[in-house]
C-alpha cells in the first residue's frame, strides 16, 4: 500500500497533515506514536471509516482505495482490527472466527484461512468450543 499526502481529522480539525507511507505486500508494519499523534485517524481513514480531505491510498495494484466505502475496502483484503475486546462473548471463539467469512470469497477459502489464524494463534484452535467471554484480554484481542 502506498500513502501520499494523506490529510484527515474530524468536524474541521484536521488530525493528519500530509501522510506519507509505504507498506511493503505481506508486510508486518508497526504504526507508533504518543497518544493524539493520529494513528487511530490514519487507520480508520485508510479502512474507509473516515473521509480524507487530500491525498490518496493506494493497493500496489494501482488501485486507488481513497473515496471508497469500507466494504470495498474489505473486499480488497484491507481492514481495521480496533483494540479492545471486540469480540461476541456468548458466542464460542469459533463461531465468532466464522463471522469473518461473511463475503463470498472469504466463505470460498474458508477452511485455509481458519488453518491459517489458528496456526498463528494456537490459543484459538484449543479454546474454540468456549465462549469468547472467557477468554484472557490477550486471547480476546488474538480473536478479534
Amino acid at each position: 500500500m502506498t500513502v501520499q499526502g494523506l490529510q484527515a481529522g474530524y468536524r474541521g480539525l484536521e488530525v493528519l497533515h500530509g501522510v506519507d507511507l509505504e507498506i511493503p505486500a505481506r508486510a508486518f508494519t508497526a504504526l507508533v506514536g504518543p497518544n493524539g499523534a493520529g494513528k487511530t485517524t490514519l487507520l480508520r481513514a485508510l479502512a474507509g471509516l473516515i473521509s480524507t480531505s487530500a491525498g490518496s491510498s493506494m493497493l500496489d495494484t494501482d488501485e486507488r482505495l481513497t473515496g471508497r466505502s469500507p466494504e470495498y475496502i474489505v473486499q480488497r483484503g484491507v481492514s481495521l482490527v480496533p483494540e479492545g475486546r471486540h469480540v461476541f462473548p456468548r458466542m464460542t471463539v469459533r463461531e465468532n472466527l466464522l463471522l469473518g467469512a461473511y463475503l463470498p470469497h472469504a466463505r470460498a477459502r474458508l477452511k485455509e484461512t481458519l488453518a491459517q489464524v489458528t496456526a498463528m494463534f494456537p490459543v484459538l484452535q484449543e479454546k474454540a468450543h468456549l465462549q469468547a467471554r472467557a477468554l484472557s484480554g490477550g486471547e480476546a484481542q488474538m480473536l478479534a
